[in-house]
């Protein structure tokens, strides 16, 4: 492997790792909105929701997939 071979590889490393950097913080941020626009009984989505505010992977999933 020579190095602009390397440095292509690196650069689209980068750029993946930074795009779900970014998709990770949306949804994380997304299930927090959705936390706060929740009706004031608290279910079993409610109490996940909260969990995901301090495991932002938890979070993630939540704000992506159950909105």
């Amino acid at each position: 492997m020579n190095y602009r071979t390397f440095k292509k590889f690196s650069f689209g490393a980068i750029a993946v790792m930074l795009l779900l950097g970014l998709l990770f913080a949306y949804g994380w941020v997304v299930n927090i909105i959705y936390l706060f626009h929740m009706s004031t009984v608290m279910n079993g989505e409610g109490a996940v929701r909260i969990a995901g505010i301090f495991v932002p992977p938890l979070g993630a999933i939540m704000g992506w997939f159950f909105s």
